[in-house]
């Protein structure tokens, strides 16, 4: 869909990726109103700088979903006042300063435009586009970010990607059982029904198997690993003691994520809302019930629910309620949108990229 210029710019878009599948939002800009919601392209990989490999395949699959929910609004490119797009990254300023400048170019009009992490558009989609309380995901990746005072204050712990294990992701539950079928095959681990399981899983016959599968060089590898997360849960479920262990771990990892985030931002005294996102923790049953028991344990004040709406709606609601602070604060004098175009990246922790 090209740019077209146009006066016209009535409406707000939010667009965002989580569990693989990826989602757009038009809003009316004056009333707030849904106009469209679209369903995008499955996105296994990260938003990344570099725009290789997995990166560029979530910049296609942003732009397609996109032009499907403008289409479906009956809009194009140039009547978008205000867009937030909220996907998963590895590096946080590099990643998102990337995104803000692939908004930037495809929408020179829009007065605001936001780049944010899939986790505050899953939080602004718990809260009405509230920026107060903490998002935990657990997905491929993991990641804990801390929101206080309309997101003034942020903080984000894990979410590195597989490189750095982000612990009690599914990619790490997935490896665990991958250690622990080598270590029982070998003698220095205890049995486990994980063994069984995997093979069954994979359509293998022996435990040696599983090297080759492993090392293939088609396709996600960390995707591939990451799928395994559900037989863990599952085997733990049948009461392995091996895979509860692993689950056990995955547990306390996240949880103390969610706690840190929560504690450098000063939620630690009063109630706040932490949402539970990612098809692990939505999905997973016993590992959700398991992380916001822990989490409730470890604190108090937290009010742990799942995550019920798609994440676009709170991209959206975030896009706008910026448009609205912006237009409340005038008159100053104006400048033409493309002179507006600034982004502000917040330090090293923290993360809030707009224009």
């Amino acid at each position: 869909m090209d740019h077209q210029p146009t006066t016209n710019t009535d409406v707000v878009l939010g667009v965002a990726a989580l569990c693989g599948g990826s989602h757009a939002v038009v809003l009316e800009a004056a009333t707030g109103r849904e106009i469209a919601a679209v369903e995008g392209p499955h996105i296994t990989g990260w938003f990344t700088a570099a725009g290789k490999g997995a990166g560029a395949d979530a910049e296609g699959a942003l732009w397609t979903v996109v032009d499907a929910a403008l289409a479906a609004a009956g809009r194009r490119y140039g009547n978008v006042a205000a867009a937030c797009a909220c996907f998963t990254v590895r590096d946080a300023a590099g990643d998102l300063a990337d995104l803000l400048k692939t908004l930037a170019q495809r929408m020179p009009d829009a007065t605001v435009k936001i780049a944010q992490p899939v986790a505050s558009a899953a939080l602004a989609a718990a809260t009405g586009g509230v920026l107060q309380g903490v998002a935990l995901i657990a997905d491929l990746h993991t990641e804990a970010i801390a929101f206080t005072g309309g997101g003034a204050l942020v903080h984000r712990a894990s979410g590195w990607g597989p490189a750095f294990m982000d612990g009690g992701s599914a990619h790490d539950l997935g490896t665990r059982a991958l250690l622990a079928v080598h270590k029982a095959h070998d003698g220095r681990g205890a049995p486990t029904a994980l063994t069984r399981a995997l093979l069954r899983r994979l359509a293998l016959s022996r435990p040696e198997e599983l090297v080759a599968w492993a090392y293939q060089s088609e396709g996600d590898r960390a995707a591939r690993v990451a799928e395994l997360a559900r037989t863990v849960v599952e085997c733990a479920l049948a009461g392995d003691a091996v895979a509860e262990t692993i689950i056990r771990y995955g547990v306390g990892e996240l949880a103390r994520s969610c706690k840190t985030a929560a504690s450098a931002v000063g939620l630690d005294a009063e109630p706040f809302k932490v949402v539970l996102a990612g098809h692990l923790l939505q999905e997973g049953g016993l590992y959700g019930q398991y992380v916001a028991e822990s989490i409730q344990s470890e604190m108090p004040y937290a009010e742990v629910s799942l995550l019920r709406a798609e994440p676009a709606e709170g991209a959206a609601l975030l896009a706008r309620q910026l448009m609205m602070a912006q237009l409340r604060e005038r008159p100053a004098p104006q400048r033409a949108p493309h002179q507006a175009e600034h982004a502000t990246v917040a330090p090293p922790q923290s993360l809030a990229l707009h224009a």
